[in-house]
């Protein structure tokens, strides 16, 4: 089938939304099929080890640390994802100070960030931080938690994620 005939049956299929197919223009050129090992997937790696209820992420300072108490759904999941995190000195001791002041997920493998962003508020006890947030596709991500404490000093905390179905 030429080029033509193909937007005939386009348009004919379509309505007017066939761009390009007018009788003065040069014929239409259709791309080529692409090469199904150029698609880069972001899988998880086997044998990494990712944040589950009941692990913990120490800080890049080595000032404090957040615990992953819970989390719904409990394996991370396309879309939004609830997390209760808890936050300690580094060797498990209460922060009665703490603030979240940035949270938000990161994809590394593709440079971008979940949308919408994510966010923290404080959940019942000090320390205690209720989380939304949000993988716009399955693969390995962060969670990037930035936690500030007069008491404690401040620390940027990050979990690995591979999210799944």
């Amino acid at each position: 089938m030429n080029a033509r005939a193909l937007c005939r049956l386009l348009v004919a299929g379509f309505g007017a939304i066939a761009i390009g197919c007018g009788e003065d223009g040069p014929p239409l050129s259709l791309p080529e099929a692409p090469d199904s090992s150029a698609v880069a997937v972001a899988a998880c790696p086997e044998d990494a080890r990712y944040a589950a209820p009941g692990d913990s992420a120490v800080g890049t300072s080595g000032a404090l640390r957040a615990v992953l108490v819970g989390a719904s759904p409990r394996a991370p999941a396309k879309f939004t994802n609830v997390w209760t995190l808890d936050v300690q000195t580094a060797d498990g001791a209460e922060v009665l100070d703490a603030e979240i002041t940035r949270i938000e997920t990161y994809m590394p493998v593709h440079g971008h960030p979940g949308q919408p962003d994510a966010t923290a508020e404080p959940a019942g006890g000090p320390g205690a931080f209720r989380a939304e947030l949000h993988f716009t596709m399955r693969g390995p991500w962060e969670v990037r938690v930035e936690v500030s404490s007069e008491s404690a000093g401040s620390d940027f905390i990050v979990f690995q994620v591979c999210v799944g179905g």
